[in-house]
């Protein structure tokens, strides 16, 4: 039992490794540039843009809180 997982996970990286070299291929073929980002570019990307929705989201509350205000502080929402 534990061979043919063994079996279906090497096949199934096959299959990955087939597809990826595949598609680089005929993209170097087409002259196309090959662009492959470091794991440290993608964290620092997702960080820079978790930050870019946080404070997207601090400026809406700021906006709700200006459309509500009546002069007291009811229907007001707390910044994070």
């Amino acid at each position: 039992m534990e061979s043919l997982i063994l079996v279906g996970i090497v096949s199934i990286g096959n299959i990955l490794c087939f597809y990826f070299g595949a598609k680089i291929g005929q993209k170097v073929s087409k002259g196309e540039n090959i662009e492959i980002k470091s794991p440290v570019q993608i964290v620092r990307e997702h960080q820079e843009q978790k930050e870019v929705e946080e404070e997207l989201n601090k400026f809406k509350v700021i906006s709700e809180n200006i459309d509500n205000y009546n002069g007291t502080p009811i229907g007001q929402k707390k910044l994070e």
